[in-house]
Order: structure tokens, then sequence, then C-alpha cells
């Protein structure tokens, strides 16, 4: 009699995190952050809703499943990639 087990995928947040801050350093990141914040209004410090933040994380996790594995938990990335990058806190 054969046993099929029922495949459960584990994706590890930390080991994500890890993969991606290898790539885009902290410089990488703030330049994106920057050109975005451009993007959406020269008075972007001012009247921004961390949207240019968000679409940076976005990115950041669109790089990672293209390269690596799909992300079962992007919430859960996105909150672990705002504490590991400073520069892309939205509060």
């Amino acid at each position: 009699m054969r046993y099929i087990g029922k495949y459960e995928s584990f994706f590890d947040v930390d080991a994500a995190v890890a993969v991606i801050a290898r790539e885009w350093t902290d410089e990488k990141v703030e330049g994106l952050l920057d050109s975005e914040k451009q993007e959406w209004s020269d008075e972007y410090s001012e009247n921004g809703n961390g949207e240019a933040e968000e679409h940076v994380i976005s990115l950041l996790i669109s790089w990672y499943e293209s390269k690596y594995a799909r992300v079962s938990d992007k919430e859960k990335l996105s909150d672990v990639i705002r504490e590991h990058y400073k520069s892309i806190f939205v509060g």
C-alpha cells in the first residue's frame, strides 16, 4: 500500500530577506526609493502616504519570486522587509 504524503511548502521569511539583502543593499534600496518618490510627487515628504515605499517593497518581493520561489505570505515578508530596511519604513 502506498501512502502519498501531503506536501506542505515551508516559506522561511528570514531566509528570503537574507537573499534579498544580499542582492539589494541599503544603498540600492535607498536609490530605488528616492527615484520612486520623485515619480509620485515633488513634495512627497509632505504629501506622501507610503505609496513609494509600498511600491519598492512590491518590487523586492517580485524580484525574489522571479529568481527563487513563490512567496506564500507576502504580508509577513513585507513587514520583515520594512524592519530590515529602515529607509522604507512607513510610519
